[in-house]
């Protein structure tokens, strides 16, 4: 919702989103990549995998070799690190070789959802507009590579410092300015003016009927 965020706040930066209870809080940052690496194939971190939990394991030994409570294992301080591999990430040394490939990969993607995500959220909400839609798909695709490094950010620092809690940290990525067209999302947008538009004419030619009918009890008795 940053993108409808900087409808009425254009200045508000991306760690908003990165706090709290928020999606990009670290809990659930945790959650995205543990539902990646758990019980994953562990020869093959080109992508994710099938579910595979070793013969005679059940998903609590799984969860207890991830999760490590005694102290942190290999399997947890290394999570960032398969999960940038699983990105596609390429390592050379400390940090991906291809940081901006990956941002930019991610920024499409969470474009895209953003764009279906924001209209329910609205519809949800009752505040689904097309006015609104609109102002807000405007900063849509800046706010979703902003989302996107300070993500990729938090992964390379996670990598580099195994065992720390993945989180988002300062500082924030510049403030995209709006742009001038929407793009991402223009088509829902479209469908959205259309449905106004038609309960627009509909509500209309009702005015009118009602108008006629008005008329003609008035004028001749019907």
């Amino acid at each position: 919702m940053l993108a409808k965020d900087r409808e009425s706040s254009p200045n508000s930066p991306a760690l908003t989103r990165f706090v709290g209870l928020n999606f990009g809080g670290s809990n659930n940052l945790e959650g995205d990549v543990a539902g990646y690496v758990v019980a994953r194939d562990k020869s093959d971190d080109e992508g994710p995998s099938a579910l595979e939990i070793p013969e005679g394991k059940l998903i609590a030994d799984v969860l207890e070799e991830y999760l490590s409570p005694g102290s942190p294992g290999s399997e947890w301080k290394s999570r960032c690190t398969v999960f940038l591999k699983m990105l596609g990430g390429e390592f050379k040394g400390a940090t991906p070789g291809n940081r901006d490939e990956l941002i930019e990969k991610l920024a499409d993607q969470v474009a895209d959802f953003g764009s279906i995500y924001l209209l329910n959220r609205l519809r949800q909400n009752n505040q689904l507009k097309a006015s609104l839609l609109e102002a807000s798909y405007l900063h849509l695709v800046g706010a979703a590579k902003e989302v996107a490094q300070v993500f990729v950010d938090a992964l390379v620092y996670s990598h580099a410092n195994q065992g720390v809690r993945l989180q988002a940290r300062p500082p924030a990525p510049p403030v995209t300015p709006k742009a001038k067209q929407v793009t991402v999302g223009s088509s829902l947008l479209s469908s959205i003016k259309a449905k106004e538009n038609l309960e627009k004419g509909a509500k209309e030619a009702e005015k009118v009927l009602q108008e006629a009918e008005n008329w003609l009890k008035k004028n001749l008795g019907f």
